[in-house]
């Protein structure tokens, strides 16, 4: 399982995805997926 930290403090792991973020996690929903495929 991959571990990501952005600039604003939230966690994302790619693994199953988890996002943790209380100000737009579905902007983050979808860096994720990006990554997540990219990798």
């Amino acid at each position: 399982m991959k571990v990501t930290y952005l600039e604003n403090d939230v966690l994302i792991l790619i693994g199953p995805v988890a996002i943790i973020d209380p100000s737009g996690p579905e902007e983050y929903v979808e860096l994720g997926e990006v990554s997540s495929g990219d990798s």
